[in-house]
């Protein structure tokens, strides 16, 4: 009987409040994506998957057959940063752009959500078990007032519910850097020099920890590079893992 009148109210809900899609906000009647019911089925095929063979330090597709053999491309093999390696989920084109677009941009928080869900899907289970402690990638205090919240942070968040996990925002973004979307990754890594320091307070909780470093997209991977360096020398962590949603 309660099942019953469960599914009445959901029909009765629906009718009135019909849902679209996260992404390109139609109507869903029809088949939705498994583990999220505001995303359309469609929207979810047209996802691409980053390669599962990658370069462990940029996200890059390997060709040639050392690349396979050592998981490191060409340009990485003698410039590994200091993190361990680099889990990046989907490519950023499509319905994966337009999501984060709609999150960063739009101040739709909520589909921090559907992307910590997607991260999920795209990963193998029970995956976060190798980890000890989450730490969002921080945006700058002013740019967290102007957008209400860090989307890093929020992902993490959701990731780490139904864990033990801590999210310890232990990395502070010092510098209101300019926009690095035009910049190649030497200019990103001049730009970014001194720009995050470790919440001296939150560093015990770090030492000798397996961290997951979260963020939304990776491009030149400088950044990751930046903030696992100084997890490593300053945090003293025992290893240093980078989460992407999105490789652009």
């Amino acid at each position: 009987m309660f099942s019953m009148l469960k599914s009445y109210a959901q029909a009765c809900c629906n009718l009135l409040f019909p849902r679209s899609c996260h992404i390109c906000s139609k109507l869903l009647c029809g088949a939705t994506a498994r583990f999220d019911d505001h995303l359309c089925a469609d929207c979810f095929a047209s996802m691409k998957r980053c390669d599962v063979v990658s370069c462990r330090s940029c996200g890059s597709a390997l060709t040639e057959e050392r690349e396979k053999e050592e998981y490191f491309c060409r340009r990485c093999r003698n410039d590994r940063p200091d993190y361990h390696r680099l889990l990046s989920c989907y490519v950023y084109d499509g319905p994966v752009r337009s999501l984060i677009h709609k999150l960063k941009y739009e101040g739709r928080a909520y589909l921090a959500s559907t992307v910590a869900k997607l991260i999920a899907a795209a990963l193998a289970d029970k995956w976060l078990d190798q980890f000890d402690a989450l730490v969002p990638v921080p945006l700058h205090a002013a740019r967290a007032r102007e957008r209400e919240f860090n989307q890093a942070d929020l992902i993490a968040r959701h990731l780490a519910r139904g864990t033990s996990l801590p999210v310890v925002p232990a990395l502070q973004r010092s510098k209101n850097t300019q926009a690095l979307a035009d910049l190649k990754k030497q200019g990103r890594m001049r730009v970014l020099n001194h720009a995050f320091r470790l919440e001296e307070r939150l560093s015990p909780m770090l030492r000798q920890r397996r961290i997951l470093l979260v963020d939304d997209i990776v491009t030149t991977t400088a950044t990751a590079r930046m903030t696992s360096r100084l997890l490593m020398d300053e945090g003293a962590c025992r290893q240093v893992t980078v989460l992407a949603f999105a490789k652009g």
